[in-house]
């Protein structure tokens, strides 16, 4: 593979006010890559311990082994909270009490809708708004 990169050294660089060059020479790790000019640390080498300083500390923030990918659940972990959300609602559903008169309430609610609408809907009125 051939590299296309112009070979500059550092102190042309710096007097061109570049941000990386280029020596065409291997760092001490074996990269082929640019250099900062600041530095004249190797952009390869800088990246990688900028992520590894990440995950170091961000396994020190959760304290758990942290990883840097997101986890999909499974089909079987997807079926057990779907499961769980349905046994959670019907647990609500058994607890709050039987209301005969919610759905005639809540079209009460809307503008424009008269009690002769709700009764032609077939909802049973509430005792509080039945003319005396």
């Amino acid at each position: 593979m051939t590299n296309n990169r112009q070979i500059i050294a550092r102190s042309a660089a710096k007097s061109a006010n570049i941000a990386r060059f280029y020596t065409g020479v291997a760092c001490s790790r074996g990269h082929l890559s640019p250099r900062y000019t600041a530095s004249g640390n190797c952009c390869e080498c800088a990246r990688a311990a900028s992520s590894a300083n990440y995950v170091k500390r961000k396994r020190q923030e959760y304290g758990a082994p942290y990883q840097h990918t997101v986890t999909v659940p499974t089909r079987a972990v997807a079926d057990e909270i779907d499961a769980l959300a349905a046994r959670r609602m019907v647990e609500h559903r058994a607890s709050v009490p039987d209301d005969p008169y919610r759905a005639a309430r809540a079209l009460l609610q809307v503008p424009g809708v008269s009690l002769d609408v709700i009764r032609q809907m077939g909802y049973e009125l509430p005792p509080e708004v039945l003319p005396l």
